[in-house]
């Protein structure tokens, strides 16, 4: 997931992915637990 603009968007095509503020990356297990989130962010 990435913020754009202040809007949440999944599934970025490269134009969206490159000029995202927030950059979010999350890693589930087999059973849909939570094991991993990784963020990133830059200020424009």
């Amino acid at each position: 997931m990435v913020i754009i603009n202040g809007k949440p968007l999944l599934d970025l095509d490269y134009d969206e992915d490159s000029n995202a503020n927030i950059d979010a990356n999350f890693v589930f297990d087999g059973f849909n637990k939570l094991i991993e989130i990784q963020t990133t962010g830059k200020r424009n």
